[in-house]
């Protein structure tokens, strides 16, 4: 029996499956619904890993219509402690170009997405997202960084919005302006759910283009974001074959036991609860 798993959600044109030994598509029955696909149980690497396609094979899925909540129960079922998240994002900061892979640090959450928590009718928790991604994790790749024969920007502020269209070009000048450097349409979602279950989320956003903010440039549309992630694949799965054995490793989380830590709701009128994480 494996005690632990690595989860990875992998985004737009990111696909891992051939490079996963001893794979096997695992169905899982979930309280909240169905995750966006069957899990791919199997080694990378050697170290047990658990892959979910966010948009389901075939990218049939739009960011809108995922069902978060599933897809982190089906993980956190799956015996996962750290979940490494890979996303496709735009750039709203000239220091972040196409072509870059950036480990983000911080989320300003402009998405529409209703209930999304685990804390659901009956009961009253409240999370700490202060630092929403994994600080332990996130210095420890950093120090870890300069040993590997990769390029990778450490620190970003992801601005989520829940799409599926792109943004106007007032709406990225806007986001600029509140401080983002990246914007995509998945990473609150996930990361907000995996802090309230204690599990350890990173996030590793894969520049593709610069948004609409900047009238110099090109806008964002579907051609140059896929022509740029068949260019990072390769690139983003050396990277993590690299950094999977950091990511086993790493058990213990700053939250750990959260879910329950944070509710506030007496217990005597907990009721009807769904999945007891």
């Amino acid at each position: 029996m494996i005690d632990k798993r690595v989860g990875i959600i992998g985004g737009s044109g990111v696909d891992f499956s051939k490079d996963i030994k001893e794979a096997q598509w695992v169905n899982l029955d979930c309280v909240y619904g169905k995750p966006s696909d069957l899990l791919l149980y199997g080694l990378l690497n050697d170290v047990p890993i658990a892959f979910l396609p966010r948009h389901a094979r075939g990218h049939i899925i739009p960011p809108d219509q995922i069902n978060y909540k599933a897809n982190m129960e089906a993980l956190f079922k799956s015996n996962v402690t750290t979940v490494i998240s890979i996303s496709a994002v735009g750039s709203l900061n000239d220091n972040f170009l196409p072509g870059d892979i950036v480990m983000i640090d911080q989320y300003i959450d402009n998405t529409v997405n209703k209930n999304i928590s685990f804390y659901d009718k009956n009961l009253v928790g409240h999370a700490s997202l202060a630092d929403p991604i994994c600080k332990t994790l996130f210095n420890q790749i950093k120090n870890y960084s300069n040993q590997l024969n990769h390029e990778i920007k450490f620190g970003g502020n992801y601005v989520g919005i829940s799409g599926p269209s792109f943004s106007t070009r007032a709406e990225s000048r806007m986001y600029k302006q509140l401080g983002g450097d990246l914007i995509g349409m998945t990473v609150p979602p996930e990361a907000k759910l995996a802090r309230e279950v204690g599990l350890c989320y990173i996030g590793f956003a894969l520049v593709t283009d610069f948004d609409s903010w900047d009238e110099s440039k090109p806008p964002v549309n579907v051609t140059t974001v896929e022509k740029n992630l068949v260019k990072m694949n390769n690139k983003m799965k050396k990277l993590l074959k690299d950094l999977i054995t950091i990511f086993q490793i790493h058990e213990e989380t700053e939250n750990n036991d959260s879910f329950q830590n944070n509710i506030v709701t007496d217990k005597k009128y907990r009721k009807n609860l769904k999945f007891n994480f």
